[in-house]
């Protein structure tokens, strides 16, 4: 009865926040992320769409550093590149051949429980979500896993790995709320370490 209580809770919370989503709209024209600033709410997602004729990227990080939560790949003349927000928190971002070029997207909490589960995207898949022990993702490339403050965690190869909850160090992580990135797709989903 238990497990069926949260599991209830974990669609609660997915159906209030695809309720709630939303998708923010930032231009890239005459060198320049308009507007520069967003604000979301977790849950929410921002789409860039190059409008320069000049190829551009949106890359999470400052100073010209990537921090590996996400990076478009170069973006030509009316491409556009999606990532969705999952946590709160500032997320600076700039252009990697124009990295005067910057931006920042400022994620309030959604005031729904974190640890709903949302739907896997096509192309990564984790099995068990929430785990204990283990969670293994069939994902094509590397998938990279951030705590939910957005550090990253750790780095796994293969097209299908199996996270043993642990960091890079080998250090068991706590229970909690993590992100898994595919690094060449840029998809994201929300894992939960169990107790």
């Amino acid at each position: 009865m238990k497990r069926a209580a949260v599991l209830g809770i974990f669609a609660l919370g997915f159906l209030l926040t695809l309720a709630q989503a939303t998708v923010i709209q930032v231009n890239i024209s005459n060198f320049a992320f308009v507007p520069d600033t967003v604000n979301v709410t977790a849950g929410d997602t921002v789409r860039w769409t190059n409008n320069d004729q000049t190829a551009h990227t949106t890359t999470s990080g400052t100073g010209g550093v990537w921090d590996s939560l996400w990076d478009s790949g170069s973006l030509s003349r009316g491409a556009s590149f999606s990532f969705a927000f999952t946590t709160a928190g500032n997320r600076p971002y700039f252009c990697r051949p124009h990295p005067w070029m910057v931006g920042q997207v400022i994620v309030k909490a959604s005031g729904i429980e974190e640890r709903a589960v949302r739907p896997e995207p096509e192309g990564l898949k984790a099995s068990p979500n929430p785990f204990n022990a283990s969670t293994r993702f069939d994902a094509v490339g590397p998938v990279r896993v951030h705590d939910a403050a957005g550090r990253l965690v750790r780095t796994l190869e293969g097209p299908a790995v199996v996270w043993d909850g642990r960091d890079s160090e080998g250090r068991d992580v706590a229970a909690g709320v993590y992100h898994a990135v595919v690094f060449r797709t840029g998809r994201a989903i929300v894992v939960v370490k169990s107790e």
